[in-house]
């Protein structure tokens, strides 16, 4: 961004020199062109981010679009159902980091409780465990998650 300041002040010092060179005499039309390009390139320069934040705008709203899944699921169940995916993808990753345990080697799977999509609640978090972190600590697993989340939880052993 620094760049862009230092491109704007060299331009604006240019424009100055430009029009303090150029001899002002009544009716006088290359004076008047040489003001009306200095202060229209000084315009262009400072509306220049502004585009680009448009532009960037438009992008991201042609791409913000809550898929209809098939079967008529609404908008709140893709929420719901996205939402509980992003939990249960920390919650992995927030068991494996505290008990050493391989990422790929715990899934987490919420049971929630959403009868009010305006109040989702998470009622149970169950931890499954394969490969080598079937070795690891269960009972301390399931305390850490009850814990954490506060509902119940459970860590077993998986397929």
């Amino acid at each position: 961004m620094s760049g862009y300041f230092t491109v704007l002040l060299c331009a604006s010092v240019i424009s100055s020199f430009a029009v303090a060179l150029v001899p002002e005499t009544r009716g006088d039309s290359l004076s008047k062109q040489v003001r009306f390009v200095s202060s229209l390139m000084i315009a262009i320069l400072t509306l220049a981010p502004f585009a680009a934040v448009i532009k960037g705008a438009d992008s991201m709203i042609d791409n913000f679009v809550i898929p209809q899944a098939s079967g008529g699921t609404s908008g709140e169940d893709w929420v719901i159902t996205e939402s509980a995916e992003l939990i249960e993808e920390g919650i992995t990753k927030l068991v494996a980091d505290k008990f050493s345990l391989d990422i790929n080697e715990v899934k987490t799977t919420l049971t929630l409780d959403d009868s009010d999509p305006q109040a989702v609640v998470i009622k149970k978090i169950t931890i499954t465990l394969t490969g080598k972190a079937l070795w690891a600590p269960s009972d301390d697993i399931e305390k850490y998650v009850s814990d954490t989340f506060g509902c119940p939880a459970d860590a077993v052993g998986g397929r």
